[in-house]
């Protein structure tokens, strides 16, 4: 989604924008994500100090894996964008940190778009907070079913000792 930086700060109403950006290229090296729908930006572009203001919201749903029990789910969207940009001639000044300077007058928001988007994503997947996970022994969805497997873990410096005592029993009184 492009927009002229000289059209909106000559503007006294706000513009409203309506777009759609196609997500799939964002997760093509991501194998816990099965699908997702374009992400839908919902934004109203004004000026503001000299500066665009661009305020708005982004929607869309994921399919993903869950990374614990490896069952499918889906999870909807609905992230907020607030960026402003301001042209400079030169280099920016390090106090305008939360400011985007740009120096042509037509702005591409697709790479804003996306990174706001990325950055609300879930890094590791889970379907629920309380995702059980696989069984490591047996291999069984957790969340489904108990399975009847020997979650006792032995430190691996006291296996010794865990075996003296199996072998033994008439000395552990």
């Amino acid at each position: 989604m492009r927009f002229h930086f000289l059209d909106i700060m000559h503007r006294v109403e706000p513009v409203e924008v309506e777009t759609s950006v196609e997500s799939s290229p964002l997760f093509a090296n991501n194998k816990a994500v099965l699908s997702s729908t374009p992400i839908v930006a919902k934004l109203k572009l004004w000026p503001e100090a000299g500066m665009v203001v661009v305020r708005g919201s982004l929607t869309n749903e994921v399919s993903y894996t869950c990374s614990r029990c490896l069952e499918s789910f889906s999870e909807s969207y609905d992230i907020p964008f607030d960026e402003s940009f301001f042209q400079a001639v030169n280099e920016p000044d390090d106090d305008l940190d939360h400011v985007n300077a740009v120096k042509e007058d037509q702005i591409d928001l697709t790479p804003w778009l996306e990174e706001s988007f990325l950055l609300a994503l879930p890094f590791i997947p889970i379907c629920k907070p309380d995702c059980l996970g696989l069984c490591s022994e047996c291999g069984s969805n957790r969340n489904l079913s108990r399975c009847r497997c020997s979650n006792t873990r032995i430190d691996p410096r006291l296996m010794g000792l865990a075996d003296w005592i199996d072998q033994h029993p008439e000395d552990q009184s």
